[in-house]
Order: structure tokens, then sequence, then C-alpha cells
């Protein structure tokens, strides 16, 4: 390969570089939903019933009682107070609904754990915490 070659192939190899750089340097957008779950795990958190219910399906509200609910906040308010991280892991589309993947890895150091939340027309249909 000649010298002038080269210097072209790799005139082109920066350019392509600069060319992308400003799509890596941009910071990440946020991921849509991403203000639901954040309301969904405060209200988890805080013991709101009717905040987390006021974003959700008519199914959803028919289904989850406030005993229910009582419970899952009794084990994991406690845990979300003390501060966790949470990672977008995904999406999956099941039975019409976007089905968003998250995990929550919480500063106690005990085991992580997996939020899968369904939603459809801007209304939350499902909402699981393993």
């Amino acid at each position: 390969m000649t010298l002038f070659r080269r210097a072209a192939l790799a005139a082109g190899v920066l350019f392509a570089l600069a060319a992308a750089a400003p799509a890596f340097a941009q910071p990440a957008a946020r991921v849509p939903n991403e203000a639901l779950l954040d309301t969904m795990l405060g209200a988890i958190k805080s013991g709101g019933y009717d905040t987390f219910l006021a974003s959700a399906s008519a199914q959803m509200k028919a289904k989850l009682t406030r005993d229910v609910f009582q419970d899952v906040t009794a084990q994991l308010a406690p845990r979300l107070g003390a501060g966790y991280r949470k990672a977008y892991l995904g999406e999956l589309k099941q039975q019409g609904h976007r089905v968003q993947l998250w995990k929550l890895e919480f500063t106690d150091g005990q085991d992580d754990a997996l939020v899968k939340m369904a939603t459809k027309d801007g209304l939350v249909g499902g909402f699981w915490i393993q």
C-alpha cells in the first residue's frame, strides 16, 4: 500500500470517528415511562396507595387491594428508603402491552430486584417486583 493510500485510509478512519463522536458525547435520553416508574416506586416507599393507583388501568385498580399494597410496602419501603440504583434492561411486547424491565440494585447490598411494568395507552396494567 502506498504512503498516499495509507494516509487517505487513516484520514477516512479519523473522519468517521470524528463524525460519530457527537453521538457518543450526548447525554443518554431518559427512557420513556421512567418518570412513571419513579412515581410507582415512590408510592411504594411512602405507602401511597392512591398515588400508586393514579396511573393504573381499571383492571389493575380492581385487583390490587389496599391490604396487598400494604404488605408489599411493608417489605420494600425500608429498602427503597435506604437507597437504590435503577438500570433499564429492555422492553418486551406482551398481550398488547409494552413491558419494561428494570433492575433495582439496593444500597443495603442485599439481593437485587427485577421490576416489570406493563403499560398500554398511558396506563399501568401490571407492576411486578421480583
